[in-house]
């Protein structure tokens, strides 16, 4: 999944991602610290629930079940 050009971002109503079809749970590891955390990925590129911000990459290690 490395090198499609996966972001950070910040969530305006992060609680509307919890039920979005297009949203699941990641784990991520970060480029230049190594460290792994949890976030959201979403498959929908156009979402306006997103507001960019300057971030350290990451690298998606694995994306949970997406809900149907």
């Amino acid at each position: 999944m490395a090198g499609r050009g996966d972001k950070v971002v910040n969530l305006i109503e992060p609680g509307l991602c919890l039920t979005c079809r297009f949203a699941a749970t990641a784990l991520v590891r970060h480029v230049v610290t190594g460290v792994e955390s949890r976030m959201l990925h979403c498959r929908r590129l156009d979402c306006d629930n997103w507001e960019s911000v300057d971030a350290p990459p990451v690298v998606i290690v694995q994306v949970d079940k997406l809900p149907k």
